[in-house]
């Protein structure tokens, strides 16, 4: 899949409403308008969303779960978040009356900075989606939370110096997808072992969270 970058999100940067429901995206557009939640932009359906996505900076991707095929909005998060569709992803909310526990869990395993039930108070809508803007992880800080149970305190220090090493001229704050298998490489061979963890256990863990295919081969 071909990945695009566009320019960084800031925080004027709109909303993307992702809604299957032509009427109730009509009254959530409305909402955020209104109170001083911006200019949303719906789409109905993934492709668009990825288009769109794909054209402008984003601040925010509010999406169903529920689209016009079934649970499409769970295909989306992957695009977004997982499979690299998008070099740098804006952050991503859920907005939906879908309540499924195993659900809900799969959005937040993906990396959704918020899980927002539908039908709410618009007051609430809008204050729901400006703390998910506020509070998007960037790539480099979700990779450190997600290297602790094997590195410990010592993640941020050790991915710091893998990122200098590895991925010249870039820097945690900055990484982004496309560097992630020149990283994990780097990882790899830095044959760390903190709390009783290997460098490889801990390269399939960020592999598998990442949904990063290694495209290299192991050493023996």
């Amino acid at each position: 899949m071909n990945v695009a970058n566009p320019p960084a999100a800031a925080a004027s940067d709109p909303v993307l409403l992702v809604d299957g429901d032509g009427k109730r995206a009509k009254q959530l557009c409305q909402w955020l308008r209104d109170t001083g939640g911006g200019t949303p932009v719906h789409v109905p359906a993934v492709v668009g969303a990825i288009r769109e996505i794909c054209s402008r900076p984003y601040g925010l991707v509010l999406t169903d779960v529920n689209l016009q095929r079934g649970r499409d909005g769970l295909k989306l998060l992957r695009l977004i978040l997982l499979e690299g569709a998008v070099a740098k992803p804006p952050a991503v909310a859920v907005l939906t009356a879908e309540t499924d526990p195993g659900v809900v869990q799969q959005c937040l395993r993906a990396g959704v900075v918020d899980y927002i039930l539908y039908p709410c108070e618009p007051g609430t809508l809008v204050a729901r989606v400006a703390k998910a803007m506020g509070g998007h992880q960037a790539l480099g800080e979700r990779l450190v939370k997600a290297s602790v149970p094997y590195l410990g305190p010592a993640a941020r220090v050790f991915l710091q110096a893998q990122v200098r090493a590895h991925v010249p001229g870039v820097t945690l704050d900055n990484l982004d997808r496309a560097h992630l298998p020149a990283l994990l490489r780097g990882v790899r061979s830095a044959g760390v072992r903190v709390v009783g963890a290997r460098a490889e256990d801990l390269v399939k863990h960020l592999e598998a969270t990442f949904k990063v295919d290694r495209g290299w081969t192991p050493s023996a």
